[in-house]
């Protein structure tokens, strides 16, 4: 978290206490769900970037098909946190299937600007839909 901070913010120094807030009011909206059994999918997961696996009880965090950190799935919000984090300090890029989602946790709860070349019409569409949804007078 502290290297996500340096990444992103490294002059404010209550930016992880701001972002776990900014985390918590996004999640108030959006509700994230993963796989039932983490092991079977960790076993024919295709893709090798990090991953968050939520469970009845626990909530995973893998990086291609190995478990790096489990947490009490009552943490799950912070867990896509460290899931982003480790995103920024292993360098990796987005995939397809979720790059939209992660690139509008960027720039909505990081707070991390977007690369202009990274602004595809589904992010664009999914930022407009996303501000509307918040604003609904405007």
């Amino acid at each position: 978290m502290e290297e996500l901070r340096r990444i992103v913010d490294k002059n404010n120094s209550n930016y992880i206490a701001e972002l776990k807030e900014r985390w918590h009011d996004f999640c108030q909206k959006v509700l994230f769900y993963g796989d039932k059994d983490p092991n079977a999918y960790l076993k024919k997961r295709p893709l090798s970037c990090p991953v968050l696996l939520v469970s009845e009880s626990n909530c995973l965090l893998a990086i291609g098909d190995e478990p790096i950190h489990t947490l009490l799935r009552c943490e799950a919000v912070d867990g896509v946190l460290y899931l982003m984090a480790n995103y920024y300090a292993i360098h990796l890029t987005y995939p397809k299937c979720v790059a939209t989602l992660l690139s509008v946790i960027q720039t909505e709860v990081l707070l991390d600007k977007i690369h202009e070349g990274d602004l595809t019409p589904s992010y664009k569409k999914a930022i407009a839909d996303w501000k509307a949804f918040n604003n609904p007078r405007q």
